[in-house]
C-alpha cells in the first residue's frame, strides 16, 4: 500500500491519490452532530478531501458530552468512516467499541491509536487481535522513547506501525526495525504488510 504522509502540513491541490493520507498537524476543533454539514469545519474539511485523496487520518480535538478529547479523524470516499478518541485520556469505564476500533477500508484493516495510547501495549495488541495488519498512530507530542517503543510494538504484534506525532513521521517494520523518519511533508512510504499467523 501506498501512504503520504504530511507531518507538519496538509495535501495541496496537487497532491495525488494514494492508499493512506496522513495529516499530522493538529487540524483543530470537532463537534459531534454539528460539523458533518458546516463546509467551514474541520471534520468537512477531511471528509471532502476524502473524495479525491482516498483513505484519510488527521488528528482533531473532539467534544462528546462537555468533555474535550484528542482524536483521529477516519475518513474515505467522503464519508466519515469514524472518530478514535484517547484511551489514556478517557476517565470513564472503558468502552472498546467508542475508543478503539479496527476500520476496514479500501486500503486493508487498520488500527488507529491515538495521542498517549501508543505508550501502553495493550491498544496495540487488541487491534492486532482485532485483525489489523497496519497500525496508525497520531498525536501532538513525541516522547524520547517513541522510537524503542514503535519498534517493540511493530516487533510483538508482527505488524507495521506508522507513528506521526510533533512534525514527524515514522515507520517502523515487523521485525522492529525503524525503516523511515522525516519531518518532509507530502513523502509516499510503500508498505506491505505481513501479518503472521499465530
Amino acid at each position: 500500500m501506498e501512504i503520504a504522509v504530511y507531518p507538519a502540513g496538509e495535501p495541496n491541490s496537487r497532491a495525488k491519490k494514494v492508499d493512506i493520507t496522513v495529516f499530522g498537524k493538529h487540524l483543530g476543533k470537532v463537534r459531534y452532530g454539528e460539523d458533518e454539514k458546516n463546509p467551514a469545519s474541520v471534520l468537512y474539511h477531511v471528509c471532502s478531501a476524502s473524495k479525491t485523496l482516498g483513505l484519510i487520518l488527521a488528528l482533531a480535538d473532539t467534544t462528546a458530552g462537555g468533555a474535550p478529547k484528542r482524536s483521529v479523524l477516519v475518513a474515505e470516499g467522503g464519508k466519515l468512516l469514524g472518530i478514535t478518541d484517547e484511551l489514556s485520556a478517557n476517565q470513564s469505564a472503558f468502552r472498546l467499541s467508542k475508543n478503539i476500533r479496527v476500520y476496514h477500508t479500501s486500503a486493508g484493516e487498520i488500527g488507529v491509536l491515538s495521542g498517549a495510547d501508543f505508550y501502553a501495549y495493550e491498544p496495540t495488541r487488541i487491534l492486532t487481535a482485532c485483525g489489523a495488519t497496519f497500525i496508525v498512530h497520531l498525536a501532538t507530542f513525541r516522547k524520547p522513547q517513541a522510537d524503542i517503543v514503535g519498534g517493540a510494538l511493530a516487533y510483538f504484534n508482527r505488524v507495521p506501525v506508522l507513528s506521526v506525532s510533533a512534525g514527524v513521521a515514522a515507520l517502523y517494520a515487523e521485525n522492529g526495525e525503524l525503516v523511515y523518519a522525516s519531518p518532509v511533508n507530502g513523502t509516499t512510504l510503500t508498505v506491505t504488510p505481513k501479518k503472521e499467523k499465530f
